[in-house]
């Protein structure tokens, strides 16, 4: 993974950018989201490609595989439809949203987000 962004309620990781758009269409990311009228913080990957089918391939491919990241990312991940936006998949969990004023809080954030990286990272790479 050789990329970033920040902004005030999201960071991602990726590797190289779609080349159809220039898009991260699979990444890594932290992002404050609302859901039923409340905040959390989802931490996770995401498959965002325009077709809904390519995400579905993808997603359906890391779950055959889900022995091998399980384990590391425990029972807090869902694999599934992507929160918010029809189409898109993820594995990802949601938090409270944490104390933006507590350094504690955003070092497990970053953690947590590393173990996304770790776990899901090899198998991701593997084009099956």
């Amino acid at each position: 993974l050789n990329n970033a962004w920040f902004h005030a309620r999201a960071a991602g990781i990726y590797q190289t950018p779609c080349r159809c758009c220039g898009q991260a269409r699979e990444h890594y990311e932290a992002q404050v989201i609302r859901v039923d009228g409340q905040l959390h913080l989802e931490i996770g990957f995401h498959a965002e490609y325009p077709k809904a089918a390519e995400n579905e391939r993808l997603l359906l491919r890391l779950v055959a595989e889900e022995r091998i990241w399980r384990p590391g990312l425990g029972d807090e991940a869902v694999a599934g439809d992507f929160i918010g936006r029809a189409g898109w998949q993820r594995i990802s969990e949601l938090w409270p949203t944490p104390d933006a004023d507590v350094i504690d809080e955003a070092i497990e954030v970053a953690a947590r987000l590393a173990d996304y990286v770790i776990t899901l990272e090899p198998v991701r790479r593997q084009r099956g």
